[in-house]
């Protein structure tokens, strides 16, 4: 059983021993039904298990709800509190930003900053801390990559189009002209095969499934931390949700030729490559820093201190952050 401290926590936050029922199936890994301690800095002991077992759920301290996999819900409790938990966009599933999942749920979980237990994608660990400096790529074949494998008409339709005017090296199931075998050999599994695609190029177009607010995805993330350019579509505004945003194309309004003259136009200006990909050795944004501090710790365990305090949205114990200015 692993121990997680929990800077966030209250000071009045006592020992406890939880049961947290996961109501819905997940996409997460295996991992996250394993049991864990959330430790306080007043060193309380918060023991937690997590369950599938639906016959628990009188019994459970809490019930965990997944809206992409939901099911219909047991008899709700006033005193057993509900927690919405969804790294999924709100305009993919709608319900979990309605007023009727407002009334329904206690906490939530979700990739919002201002979540009672915010999780969204941008982490140290998986990325090794935004702090690699990385020389441009060389391959020629294509000016970027493109790896998506759930289609997306306005997306797809852009970047087919963008394909008219530059060469793109497509991988995964939409718009695939490239198989990862050829450029990075066999024997990776399709994560670590993605990225050494990502550092081959010298731009990634790295194209949400969705326009909206703070869903910022690995699709981003990822070539951030391989040393690669991205180009961006997506969130609106990213100011605290990357290090540095002069690091990013950001795909506004620009047609797919206005965009296809721009990276050919980058990608020969030598000054602009190296004071882009050099974005490490500048300061981050502080609100970036900040979400880092969160998502340093694991969010079960924040799940857990906040059930265990039993406060309201105004507590901060786990890890809520404010809106960035």
């Amino acid at each position: 059983m692993i121990e997680v401290l929990n800077p966030f926590a209250a000071p009045d936050t006592s020992d406890a021993e939880l049961e947290i029922l996961l109501w819905d199936p997940h996409w997460f890994p295996d991992s996250y039904n394993d049991p864990l301690v959330a430790l306080t800095p007043n060193g309380a002991r918060i023991v937690t298990r997590f369950s599938t077992d639906r016959s628990r759920a009188a019994e459970a301290d809490a019930i965990w709800v997944h809206p992409p996999t939901m099911r219909q819900l047991p008899p709700k409790s006033d005193d057993q509190p509900w927690v919405l938990c969804s790294m999924e966009a709100d305009h993919n599933y709608p319900f979990q930003a309605s007023l009727a999942a407002d009334a329904l749920f206690d906490i939530t979980m979700t990739y919002h900053r201002g979540s009672d237990v915010p999780t969204p994608y941008a982490n140290r660990a998986q990325y090794d801390g935004f702090a690699r400096t990385r020389s441009r790529p060389h391959r020629a074949d294509a000016i970027a990559s493109f790896i998506a494998s759930n289609p997306v008409p306005e997306r797809d339709d852009y970047v087919t189009e963008l394909m008219h005017f530059v060469p793109i090296a497509a991988f995964g199931a939409c718009l695939r002209n490239r198989d990862f075998d050829e450029i990075v050999g066999t024997g990776l599994d399709r994560g670590q095969a993605a990225e050494m695609v990502i550092a081959s190029y010298g731009f990634s177009l790295a194209f949400e499934n969705c326009l909206a607010d703070e869903y910022v995805t690995e699709k981003l993330y990822r070539p951030l931390a391989m040393g690669t350019i991205p180009v961006y579509w997506g969130a609106p505004d990213l100011d605290g949700l990357v290090p540095d945003r002069t690091s990013v194309i950001e795909v506004i309004d620009e047609e797919p030729e206005e965009l296809a003259n721009l990276l050919v136009e980058r990608a020969s200006d030598t000054e602009w490559l190296e004071t882009t990909l050099d974005w490490p050795n500048r300061p981050a944004h502080p609100a970036f820093d900040r979400l880092l501090d969160v998502t340093d710790v694991d969010p079960r365990a924040r799940l857990a201190t906040k059930i265990a305090h039993g406060c309201d949205s105004s507590c901060r114990c786990g890890g809520r952050l404010d809106p960035v200015s």
